[in-house]
């Protein structure tokens, strides 16, 4: 018989709440993680644990019951549902000397600071478009680059902060774009 690969697969906490903007462990969520997994408990060569609960996480992966052969790292609302804390599980795993999957620490570090990505970007050749970083007192200039432009949070994964009301056509529209998400983000960086 062959030995099966012990895989852990690290999701969000769904007993926690999360600072992700929007976000929540829904019915949705929780339907989705269920048919995870259903199928990845179908590839028999396979023995999977799943941890979900943070307040343990890292006693369980510092002294596994079992080697871990590898982690899925799944969980994209960071450590303890913190996306600041993003960096923090792959960190461990690799204090830990535990394989896993997805970036690593700095990876998720950089992915935060949209600014800092558009730098590295540029600086390897990578087409970006202009951009103005927003410091949370700095004054509302017009772009020297002109309409339409789009405000967004500096910090943060995916589309936080971004509706359709980020799309300022307008010095008046891109006031009250930066207006509003500085209400919402408060003392934040914006970048546009």
């Amino acid at each position: 018989m062959t030995h099966q690969k012990n895989v852990t697969v690290i999701v969000g906490d769904s007993r926690k709440a999360s600072d992700r903007l929007g976000y929540v462990w829904d019915e949705e969520c929780r339907f989705a993680f269920h048919k995870l997994q259903i199928a990845l408990r179908k590839l028999k060569e396979y023995k999977f644990t799943f941890l979900e609960n943070h307040d343990v996480l890292i006693e369980t992966l510092r002294s596994p019951a079992e080697k871990i052969d590898l982690v899925l790292n799944l969980c994209d609302e960071g450590y303890l549902n913190n996306f600041w804390l993003d960096s923090n599980i792959p960190a461990v795993l690799e204090i830990f000397g535990i394989p896993y999957t997805g970036a690593g620490p700095r990876g998720f570090v950089y992915c935060l600071d949209k600014s800092l990505m558009q730098g590295i970007a540029k600086d390897f050749g990578i087409p970006a478009p202009d951009a103005v970083f927003l410091d949370a007192k700095d004054e509302i200039g017009e772009p020297s680059f002109g309409f339409p432009v789009i405000v967004k949070p500096n910090f943060g994964c995916g589309s936080i902060g971004i509706t359709q009301a980020s799309v300022a056509h307008s010095p008046d529209e891109l006031k009250a774009s930066v207006a509003r998400l500085r209400e919402e983000f408060k003392d934040n960086p914006l970048f546009r």
